[in-house]
């Protein structure tokens, strides 16, 4: 019965190393500037992430704002290991403007939608945990 366990332990260990974004840029990402500072593009990414990308497991929500470099990070992580579920970056551009990077999972509830509505939560000041605006599929068509 004992191997059983430690089998099953050392399986959820090793699964654990692949949850979260990769490395290889395969996730759901998106890169763009916003009239808003990095220290603003933080606390509206908190905000989001622990409404919408926290889960009902409770995925802890790290990361700050380093006012030396002018940048804060935001980070949902995974329950174990080191994964990163969904992760805002913020660089200020100006006192008032920031580059933001935001990437996510690609699984679950960390998809390509949820980059969209962390976009729209950082672009326009208010939580929602679905995209409210049209996209462009590249196409000019609204998707």
């Amino acid at each position: 019965m004992s191997r059983i366990i430690a089998a099953g332990a050392a399986l959820l260990a090793l699964s654990a190393c692949s949850v979260g974004i990769q490395p290889d840029g395969s996730a759901p990402a998106a890169r763009f500037e916003v009239p808003v500072s990095y220290q603003e593009v933080h606390h509206r990414a908190v905000a989001q992430a622990e409404q919408c990308l926290r889960g009902a497991a409770g995925y802890p929500v790290t990361g700050g704002v380093d006012e030396a470099s002018r940048t804060s990070q935001t980070i949902v992580r995974a329950l174990l290991g080191e994964g990163r579920m969904a992760q805002v970056d913020a660089r200020a551009l100006s006192a008032d403007r920031s580059e933001v990077t935001v990437a996510m999972w690609g699984r679950n509830i960390w998809d390509a939608r949820a980059v969209q509505a962390m976009r729209e939560a950082i672009e326009f000041g208010y939580v929602s945990c679905w995209p409210t605006m049209p996209v462009d599929d590249g196409k000019g068509n609204p998707r």
